[in-house]
């Protein structure tokens, strides 16, 4: 289990890159997320910061809304690289992996793709998956 780190600091001194580079889509990098979860301070409560930085785009999400991460930096805390999803749904996509009998051999293949920072939509059209199979086969 990751460590929890609460952090004081102001999250936006946190990204490892500059805005205009971030505003072209590119991922905002916390370099403290390697020793953990990040948590904010936010009005008496701590957040995730995946969670804050969403927040302060998009507005509040209820506690029982999930983001799953769409990029393939485990370091990104760019809100336009996440989506949201409920428990239920990202249940849905982790056991349809099993339930489409995709072979083991091809759902260690295209985790080892996404590893080496392929997109979901690239790892499909590689395998011949639709994207409800290739996000199922990395989730599982």
């Amino acid at each position: 289990m990751a460590k929890k780190k609460h952090t004081t600091k102001d999250p936006w001194t946190l990204i490892d890159t500059d805005l205009a580079k971030a505003r072209a889509g590119a991922c905002w990098e916390v370099g403290d997320l390697e020793k953990g979860r990040v948590l904010v301070w936010t009005d008496g409560k701590s957040i995730n910061i995946q969670r804050w930085f969403w927040q302060t785009m998009y507005g509040p999400i209820p506690k029982s809304i999930w983001l799953v991460r769409d990029c393939k930096s485990p370091f990104c805390v760019n809100p336009i690289h996440f989506s949201t999803t409920t428990q239920a749904a990202e249940n849905r996509i982790r056991f349809t992996a099993a339930a489409l009998n995709l072979d083991p051999e091809d759902i260690e293949r295209a985790k080892s793709l996404y590893r080496r920072k392929q997109t979901l939509k690239e790892i499909a059209l590689r395998m011949g998956w639709s994207y409800l199979q290739t996000r199922a086969a990395i989730a599982s």
